[in-house]
């Protein structure tokens, strides 16, 4: 919300719309960090079957492929490549 809101100001100090954007000496909310886990390969098979069929599904099979690609690189660092 902060971001939107700067940004937004900031169009409108652009525009001489507001004489200044507040928002850029608001300090901005801390976000939290929620742990995240992988999918298990069932879960991931009903996940991609709820997508079976979608007009959208090639997009979001690559996005869910590139997602657990780059999950992989983490793990293995810099030495593998996926």
């Amino acid at each position: 919300m902060h971001a939107v809101l700067r940004v937004a100001l900031a169009d409108a100090e652009r525009m001489d719309l507001v004489p200044r954007n507040a928002a850029k000496a608001a300090k901005p909310p801390a976000l939290s960090r929620a742990e995240r886990r992988a999918l298990t390969p069932e879960e991931c098979k009903t996940l991609l079957s709820g997508w079976a069929g979608d007009r959208l599904e090639p997009l979001l099979v690559l996005a869910r492929v590139r997602q657990a690609a780059s999950a992989i690189d983490r793990v293995l660092g810099e030495e593998g490549t996926v």
